[in-house]
């Protein structure tokens, strides 16, 4: 659990520096994915969200996606 945190840490530094940011249409896109996949509407799949507190635990998450696509995106590869 020390190294995910620490890759949280590093992640989140890396989107700070970057102005990398999840906008609502970006959670609500990832919502109706999720959303389908389980087979509920995106509206009752988000207030399920709200209520078991995991809305942003979603929105961190991408965050950190778009954190670590843009490390690998600009990685110089020896």
């Amino acid at each position: 659990t020390a190294i995910s945190l620490m890759e949280q840490f590093i992640l989140q530094k890396i989107a700070d520096d970057n102005k990398i940011e999840v906008e609502e249409a970006d959670l609500n896109n990832e919502i109706d994915k999720l959303a389908d996949r389980v087979g509920m509407s995106a509206r009752a799949y988000r207030a399920r969200l709200e209520q078991e507190g995991q809305l942003e635990l979603l929105a961190a998450n991408i965050l950190e996606s778009r954190a670590l696509d843009f490390v690998l995106n600009n990685a110089v590869y020896t």
